[in-house]
Order: C-alpha cells, then sequence, then structure tokens
C-alpha cells in the first residue's frame, strides 16, 4: 500500500477507512476508486495493478498534481504493488513532482512472511500443455482452479473434460450469472464436494474462494501472484500449490491459405 502524501495520522486515518467503505466500480475496469472520508483529498485506488497501461502516465501525472497542488492523500492499495516509480522522469514532464510514493504501513515486506501459504511450481516453457494434457491434470484432483487466458481457452479445457459438472467462469456470463457461480463453487469447497473450475481472469482480482490447487497459464508476474491468492487462501493447508504451465497453441490453416504457400 503506498501513498503520494504519506504520515503516520494520515495513515492511521486510511487505515480505518478502508475498513468502512466499499468500492465504487469504474467503468468496466477492475480498478476501483474510493471516496474515504466526507472531507476532501482523501481517495483511494484499489486494485491498482489494473489500471489500463495505456491510462497509467496521464492519470498518474494528475493523481501527483492533485496530491501536490492541492493536499490530496492518493493511496494505491493492492498485494502486487505495481512499480510505477520508474515513470518518475516521464511523469515530471506533465507535473513538477513526478511520481514518488511513500509506502503507508511499516516494513511492508516483513508482512509477506506469515502470508506464504502457497508454493509455485514453474512448469518449462519449452514444454507445452495441450487442452487434452491439462483436462488430464485436472481430473486428478477433487478440487482444483485453472485460469487461462482467453474465454475460448477456457471453453476448450471444458470440451476435454468428461466431467459435466466441471464449471466455468468467464466475462462471457453476465454479472448475476457469475455470482450464481461463485456461489456454487464456495457450497462445493466447503461441503468438500467435487469441484473443477474453468475461469479467466476476472477471477483474479477482489474474489474470495480458496482452492487447494492452482493452475495458471503463463501470463504477467502480477496475474500470477492473483491467481495465488486464490490458492489456500485461508491457511487451512500448510502449502497449496500453484502451477504454472505455458498451453501448447493450434495453429489452424485454411486450406486456400495452404494452397497460395509458395512451392
Amino acid at each position: 500500500m503506498a501513498t503520494t502524501n504519506g504520515s503516520t495520522a494520515i495513515r492511521d486515518k486510511i487505515l480505518a477507512s478502508l475498513a468502512r467503505y466499499r468500492a465504487l466500480r469504474i467503468g468496466k475496469f477492475p480498478c476501483a476508486f474510493w471516496r474515504l472520508s466526507s472531507r476532501p483529498g482523501l481517495t483511494a485506488f484499489d486494485e491498482a495493478q489494473t489500471l489500463p497501461l495505456k491510462l497509467v502516465t496521464p492519470t498518474l501525472a494528475a493523481l501527483s498534481h492533485l496530491a501536490s497542488s492541492h493536499k490530496t492523500s492518493v493511496v494505491f492499495a493492492t498485494a502486487t504493488q505495481p512499480v510505477f516509480s520508474h515513470l518518475h522522469t516521464q511523469i515530471s514532464n506533465h507535473c513538477d513532482k513526478g511520481w514518488q510514493p511513500n509506502e503507508i504501513v511499516n516494513e511492508p515486506l516483513a508482512l509477506f512472511t506469515p502470508l506464504e501459504r502457497t508454493e509455485y511450481r514453474w512448469h518449462s516453457p519449452q514444454q507445452r500443455w495441450n487442452w487434452n494434457y491439462l483436462a488430464e491434470e485436472l481430473e486428478q484432483h477433487q478440487q482444483a482452479l485453472c485460469i487461462v487466458n482467453l474465454n475460448r481457452h477456457a471453453q476448450a479445457i471444458i470440451e476435454e473434460i468428461d466431467n459435466p459438472d466441471v464449471l466455468h467462469l468467464s466475462t462471457n456470463q453476465c454479472p448475476a450469472h457469475r455470482q450464481n457461480v461463485l456461489a456454487e463453487v464456495r457450497e462445493r469447497l466447503q461441503n468438500k464436494q467435487d469441484c473443477i473450475l474453468i475461469a479467466t481472469q476476472c477471477i483474479e482480482a477482489g474474489v474470495d474462494i480458496d482452492f487447494p490447487i492452482v493452475y495458471r497459464a503463463y501470463a504477467p508476474l502480477d496475474a500470477i501472484i492473483q491467481a495465488g491468492g486464490r490458492c489456500n487462501r485461508e491457511g487451512l493447508l500448510e502449502k497449496g500449490t500453484v502451477h504454472v504451465f505455458a498451453q501448447k497453441m493450434k495453429v489452424i490453416l485454411q486450406m486456400e491459405v495452404i494452397n497460395k504457400l509458395p512451392i
């Protein structure tokens, strides 16, 4: 958690406010803007790592200007704090202070030690898994979560799994449908019933579920860390396991394209 205008008093007020206020989602982005107080000048962004890349520089420049010129404290809260500090020079072209946030939690790295509830197993990118192999891996477990990068990948895995009770979660579903799926997932997990969930990255931010094992397709590091947050979330196991794998992509060439290839 970082702020552009940090002090102990501000930190205590922010942490107290965070416990009382819920996020207001803006548009289609997972990043949420929080109004923490009836007094002006105290705001926060939850899941700050989801800021769209093309908007990062102008957004940070505007926030830096608010912090330096209008006595506004801006808080970025996330388990995977993006390293925006490397944009300091670029942001300085738009505002004098650039981007120089302060940590408002004492010794933040020390907080991660007691939260090491998972271990990551990184499978070689050269050993790409096809959907059939991944389906066989998932079917070995009573409860498992698999996260892939595209909706069509999730659908392809579901078609390979010989289990009519496998669950699916993606942005192809409406919000109400996704909530119904998550409710069923939580019920199955709590009752120790079979539960295989195939999902896209929509499950990685702000979704409170706890699987003993997670499979995650290769993705940006912050996404992989977020996936780990769905594994052994409640610390019921000594260690949960997150498998990070590279999927084998099928390249399908139409016959008319093949016929045009030079021989």
